[in-house]
């Protein structure tokens, strides 16, 4: 909120531009943490395996057809994966940590 303003007003936008865009993605970010509340631990661990390797194939992909955006390539599609990612690395780490104390995993 404090810097939004003057950076909306630099470019050339509504005062509250990027306030309005953070207020628009409250609702579905509220769905998507509503929804998540609803599943059990082994959905949770396969829904972060999925989200985890998609953000890095996201990453990957970013290198070769991302924007450039203020001198960095990190930006795909309108987003950056390497955000998705960070959350999940602690959602797959608990999935592998889980997983090591289970006696009918291989390898144990």
């Amino acid at each position: 909120m404090a810097g939004g303003p003057p950076v909306a007003e630099r470019l050339h936008l509504p005062t509250f531009h990027f306030v309005n865009r953070q207020v628009a993605y409250l609702l579905p970010a509220l769905a998507v943490m509503i929804g998540t509340s609803f599943l059990s631990p082994r959905h949770v661990r396969r829904v972060a395996l999925v989200i985890f390797v998609v953000s890095l194939a996201l990453v990957v992909a970013t290198l070769f057809f991302g924007q450039e955006v203020k001198g960095a390539r990190r930006w795909i599609f309108g987003i950056q994966p390497s955000e998705f990612v960070k959350p999940n690395v602690v959602v797959v780490a608990w999935a592998f940590a889980e997983g090591a104390q289970r006696k009918d995993v291989p390898g144990n």
